[in-house]
């Protein structure tokens, strides 16, 4: 597969895996709003090639993000056409930090599903749960709350989602979700409780995460991250997660 076709195949992936409240497709660009304030929900997706002037569609979208008491923001990765990315900066926007987009191949890393603790206890539900969410919640850092994913979205999840739990001596310390597609597991709010952070229990729900996979034939997973989260991008590495495109946004 070519790397501007895996792109497009990974970006479609995670737009199922974390759906929007509301989605309208315009000329190959994927609109997507939502009630909270998180950008990914609510941003505007240049995915395939259309055919109206660019100039005409950048003005639809600010005009539909205004309506929506919403500020535009345009994802972009290294498949956007310069001419977008040119066109709004010479209009006032702006990029964001990056986020890395990092794949790891099941059948052919090392080691990824071996050793669990015993001293561990994951469970998972196939439908997002209270208990879930609120470790969402108690394991972000509270600056980040207002950008958690609402509820009503993970509901609207149609391809297989599961939402694991990690609790030591019966008390939860960490959360992530995981959406399999097409032969691929999206892993996403990957949370550790802050007072049990550098004891390798990120490595642990991962590596259950990815165990679970395996026995569904996921053959791949992905995973994003900022680009200046070190810690983060640490623990993928050590798994064996390695980058293979960015995106960032612009916005005003």
């Amino acid at each position: 597969m070519s790397a501007r076709n895996l792109i497009r195949l990974v970006e479609e992936l995670s737009i199922n895996a974390l759906p929007s409240l509301y989605t309208q497709l315009y000329d190959g660009w994927v609109l997507r709003l939502s009630d909270g304030l998180a950008r990914r929900a609510n941003s505007i997706n240049p995915l395939y090639t259309g055919s109206l002037p660019l100039d005409e569609k950048i003005i639809y979208c600010e005009d539909l993000f205004r309506r929506r008491d919403r500020k535009p923001v345009f994802k972009t990765t290294s498949n956007t056409k310069p001419a977008l990315i040119d066109a709004l900066i010479a209009r006032g926007y702006q990029f964001d930090q990056g986020t890395s987009l990092q794949t790891l191949r099941l059948d052919s890393s090392d080691g990824w599903m071996a050793f669990t603790s015993d001293l561990f206890k994951m469970t998972f539900t196939n439908q997002v749960t209270t208990a879930w969410l609120d470790d969402q919640i108690a394991f972000h850092d509270p600056a980040e709350h207002p950008r958690l994913t609402a509820r009503a979205a993970y509901e609207l999840i149609l391809p297989h989602a599961a939402y694991f739990r990690l609790a030591f001596d019966g008390v939860p310390v960490a959360a992530g979700l995981g959406v399999i597609e097409r032969g691929w597991m999206g892993l996403y709010g990957i949370v550790v409780d802050p007072n049990m952070r550098k004891r390798g229990i990120g490595s642990e729900l991962l590596r259950r995460m990815l165990g679970y996979a395996a026995a569904f034939n996921v053959t791949q997973a992905y995973l994003q991250v900022f680009s200046a989260n070190t810690p983060a991008i640490r623990l993928y590495s050590r798994i064996g997660f390695k980058e293979i495109y960015q995106y960032r946004y612009l916005q005003r």
